[in-house]
């Protein structure tokens, strides 16, 4: 259980999601913070400004902030000739405005800490003409805030960044911002950031009221912003060694006036529960909602902390892929509790689980015993997952492994894996099995896609074809080999063995020969066979000698394997002469003598039968002369 005070500042917590965002608060031993900004008003312009930063301190923290309106194309800012683009998923608050053209208004930051060089301390801005885009869109202001260390610095130092989560409509109140323990013999640091409050429109000036005390009014253009209209009031400052600094026209008195926008504001914080409640009103509107309101969008507190400081682990950034679950860390506190309290598995927890499927940042609080804590931003950038992955597939011989699956390579993927094993860089996965298996393509966020496939097995299927497959001996063969996925070959014509992968064979003698084809892999379950038979035969030869030269020669045929025969003969009215069925001898058989005919025409026919069912017919004309 907590103690009273730490349930205490737990309701608060839920109530200032309401009015305010709590973007980070720490505790630095022998610290620094300094703060400012720049602004051309309508979202674009050039200028400068500084910041100090002890010499030969070491940067803790570096941010830049700006807020954006509408849905304008671009996004850069010139910092010191170097560019700078938001990531637009580092989204801290997202608020509305009652004129048409600054709607909406969406607050963001840049983690700047790599590339700041806390040598330098002077900035020159430019935020570039917008093409393209409507009225007031635009990326407008940059404020940079920089947290430093230094052995020669003394006393400990805290902070608030605290950023608006209200609609702009010219009364924003701000409810109780509670503070780690001050040390009340020190200043206490406030710098407003606003936008769009004045340029020559004398009515852009806001009452500044803290726990119901007035502390003066704000309004124009900062000196660095006076070549502008519209630019606001940004407070420019540094805290260190237990004293607040005035930047530019800021100073660090008890009051605000025009565009000073810091003040000390130690005499009117509750010395109980170290918090106070502030409000920021339109002069001419104080009670009523006007569509002539600037941008109020955030403030910054600093001061002397009799907190010690204490070490957490809370990681600044994730990646996550959408639809999948990442664990988040926060270590080194005893509580904890998470804003804004959505898409986690927990919010009071120091391991959630997010499952969102939008960026998001959140802010965790983790406290130490003494009910000190910090407040730490943690961003969520959440990026497609890329396309389940398109694979083609060469499958396996049933006797080996040797299956091939291949993926189609698209852009950003950059690692595969098959079956959660181990990440390659090549895109085809060989000396596969028969079975299934689970492909994942990884890409340049480390975003997954997977997708089932099937290596199937292939048989060995024989198959040949004779050419010519019947025929007259001396008949010569030739075997065409069909065969799939075979690995070897035997061919048998009858029982002798044949060697070579597609034979040609000449068949002397007459018969019906059985061909077989075993096509097999390593195993014997990997074969199959295919026969077919091949038919030679002795040719079948009449011989019709002229009738009216050699008058003796009989009419022959070459009856060597025939089963039976017929013959006819007719005259060259058709009229059939002679007819005959016989059972052939071996050899030449005779079949009539022209002698025998008259002078004259004849046509004669002859059917033989071998095989005891196949059939050929001869046919021809003869002249008795």
């Amino acid at each position: 259980m907590r103690n009273l005070l730490v349930i205490s500042f737990l309701l608060f917590v839920v109530q200032l999601s309401f009015a305010q965002v709590i973007f980070e608060q720490d505790v630095v031993k022998n610290g620094g913070i300094t703060g400012a900004g720049f602004s051309g008003g309508l979202g674009y312009g050039s200028g400068a400004f500084d910041i100090f930063i002890e010499p030969g301190a070491i940067v803790k923290k570096a941010y830049l902030f700006c807020y954006r309106v509408g849905y304008p194309y671009e996004n850069e800012y010139v910092l010191n000739n170097d560019t700078i683009v938001f990531d637009t998923t580092n989204l801290i608050s997202s608020f509305g405005h009652l004129n048409e053209y600054f709607e909406p208004i969406n607050l963001y930051y840049c983690d700047y800490t790599s590339d700041l060089d806390p040598g330098i301390t002077h900035y020159d801005i430019e935020l570039p003409v917008k093409t393209g885009d409507p009225i007031n869109w635009g990326y407008c202001t940059i404020y940079m805030v920089v947290v430093y260390e230094s052995p020669s610095l003394s006393g400990a130092l805290s902070y608030e960044m605290v950023f608006n989560d209200q609609d702009c409509y010219g009364f924003e109140a701000y409810s109780s911002v509670q503070l780690n323990k001050v040390d009340y013999n020190y200043p206490v640091g406030f710098a407003l950031y606003t936008d769009r409050y004045s340029g020559s429109l004398t009515d852009f000036v806001y009452d500044l009221t803290i726990a119901s005390n007035y502390i003066g009014s704000v309004g124009g253009n900062d000196q660095v912003n006076s070549a502008y209209g519209a630019a606001g009031v940004k407070g420019h400052f540094y805290y260190q060694n237990q004293t607040l600094y005035g930047l530019d026209d800021d100073t660090p008195d008890a009051f605000v006036d025009s565009t000073d926008g810091l003040a000390d504001i130690s005499g009117y914080i509750d010395q109980v529960t170290n918090s106070f409640d502030f409000s920021l009103r339109h002069e001419d509107y104080p009670n009523n909602i006007h569509i002539s309101t600037g941008v109020s969008l955030g403030y910054f507190v600093s001061y002397t902390t009799t907190c010690d400081t204490f070490t957490v682990d809370v990681p600044a950034e994730y990646l996550a892929c959408k639809g999948d679950s990442i664990q988040l860390t926060a270590a080194g506190g005893s509580q904890y509790e998470w804003l804004p309290q959505k898409d986690l598995s927990c919010y009071t927890c120091p391991q959630p689980y997010f499952s969102g499927d939008t960026s998001q940042v959140y802010r965790v609080r983790v406290w130490n015993n003494d009910s000190c804590s910090k407040v730490l931003p943690v961003s969520i950038r959440v990026v497609d997952k890329p396309e389940p992955p398109v694979v083609s597939v060469s499958p396996t011989r049933c006797s080996d492994s040797s299956g091939i699956i291949e993926v189609d390579v698209v852009e950003n993927t950059h690692q595969y894996l098959i079956n959660n094993g181990s990440a390659q860089s090549s895109n085809v996965f060989d000396s596969l099995s028969f079975g299934s298996y689970l492909v994942t393509t990884v890409d340049t966020n480390n975003c997954t896609a997977s997708t089932d496939v099937f290596v199937d097995q292939t048989f060995p299927v024989a198959a040949f074809q004779a050419t010519p497959q019947e025929g007259d001996v001396p008949l010569d063969v030739q075997f065409y080999n069909q065969s799939l996925y075979g690995y070897d070959y035997l061919w048998y014509i009858d029982d002798d063995t044949l060697t070579t992968t597609s034979p040609q064979v000449t068949f002397d003698e007459e018969g019906t020969y059985e061909v077989t084809l075993i096509t097999y892999d390593q195993y014997p379950q990997c074969a199959d066979t295919a026969s077919l038979y091949v038919h030679a035969e002795y040719p079948l030869v009449v011989f019709a000698p002229s009738l009216h030269t050699d008058r003796q020669a009989p009419y022959q045929i070459y009856t060597t394997g025939v089963d039976a025969m017929t013959y006819e003969l007719y005259n060259e009215i058709g009229q059939l002469v002679i007819y005959e069925e016989l059972t052939p001898s071996t050899g030449h058989t005779e079949l009539w003598q022209p002698y025998e005919l008259a002078k004259g025409v004849y046509f004669y026919r002859i059917v033989v039968t071998y095989d005891q069912s196949k059939e050929k017919v001869f046919a021809g004309k003869v002249v008795r002369q």
